[in-house]
């Protein structure tokens, strides 16, 4: 035990500290430094074989739901340079649709542009909430769909209604095509199953053909991003990491009680928080995969509504954290008061 504690501690401290990283998405010398210093760590304790590394997604199980993060957050930067998505109505209902068609962080940069921040939170909050009612929506969503379903849906609507007060807001701009052609591919992606990485690829080759010229100009940091944090989940997956945390998981909810849905839900909080909502998404999975008594009726909703409204990231893109922090804890506050009078 003590040597799986010791792996687990090497290659597994980074996840504390890249929550708040993607202010430092425009570079990526930060990152680097940690999955550089976790593989010498698991080179050196002998949790990693370099001959095995390459194998590693399969082994670990999480190759298809590496790809699929990395093309999820592709397909929202390819929207973007297509021309982006909108909806008629109201600025605000259009930000909810924009969450669930092409994801919170697809959404966010598409907000960023915006140079009121009090306006930019409004709407990043609320496409958060709405990224809680499609499959590509969230990253939780993206991965657990599976054992969650359409249960976050409710949560998702409801916390965006936290984004409502403040009067009137911008439109967001966007093209009809573009809108259209997210739509399809948020549609084929909730039947996807097992093929979702494929129809993600096929989403992005649509808005690849959509930008035209425009390719040239798409911002590939917040891709690097995102692989780079799954490498990172990759490797503490090879450390054990999701062994011990399920573990963890599994007793803390016996000593939780009655309280265990809220408990769960604020550990997911905490895990999107400082470990950000992409991979504590990936990472979540890995423990839920590894652990069958967490797998019961409400317990992996709980922790998805966690790490769905827990995330911090859409209001660190469009740089209004401190701008949107108070109705941000209102959602918090939300998740946890529906996790333990719903679930």
């Amino acid at each position: 035990m003590n040597e799986l504690i010791r792996a687990v501690v090497a290659m597994s401290w980074p996840l504390l500290f890249v929550g708040r990283g993607s202010e430092r998405v425009r570079s990526g010398t930060g990152l680097l430094i940690m999955i550089g210093l976790v593989l010498v760590s698991g080179l050196v304790l002998g949790s990693l074989v370099p001959a095995d590394l390459l194998f590693l997604p399969s082994w670990t199980g999480l190759g298809s739901g590496m790809l699929s993060l990395v093309l999820w957050v592709l397909l929202g930067s390819l929207a973007r340079v297509a021309g982006g998505v909108s909806l008629p109505g109201p600025p605000l209902l259009s930000a909810i649709a924009i969450g669930a068609l092409v994801g919170e962080i697809g959404a966010a940069g598409m907000i960023a542009g915006i140079s009121d921040k009090r306006a930019a939170a409004r709407l990043a909050l609320a496409a958060a909430g709405g990224a809680m009612v499609g499959r590509v929506g969230d990253p939780a969503l993206l991965l657990l769909m599976d054992q969650v379903g359409w249960s976050l849906a409710p949560l998702g609507l409801l916390t965006a209604m936290v984004a409502v007060p403040g009067g009137s807001l911008p439109r967001i701009e966007g093209h009809t095509v573009v809108t259209a052609a997210a739509a399809v591919v948020a549609t084929a992606a909730i039947f996807a199953g097992d093929f979702l990485p494929h129809v993600l690829a096929a989403g992005c080759l649509l808005m690849a053909g959509l930008a035209g010229g425009k390719l040239r100009v798409v911002d590939l940091r917040p891709v690097g991003w995102c692989f780079g944090l799954t490498v990172l989940v990759l490797l503490s997956t090879a450390s054990g990491l999701p062994e011990l945390a399920a573990w963890g998981l599994e007793l803390v909810q016996e000593i939780l009680g009655s309280w265990r849905m809220p408990g769960l839900t604020a550990i997911g909080v905490l895990i999107a928080v400082l470990s950000e909502g992409i991979s504590g998404a990936l990472l979540t999975s890995a423990v839920l995969d590894r652990a069958l008594d967490l797998t019961v009726e409400g317990v992996p909703t709980a922790l998805a509504a966690g790490l769905a409204v827990g995330g911090l990231a859409p209001l660190v893109i469009v740089g209004a954290v401190r701008e949107g922090l108070l109705r941000w804890a209102v959602q918090v506050f939300l998740a946890l008061l529906w996790a333990g009078l719903v679930l």
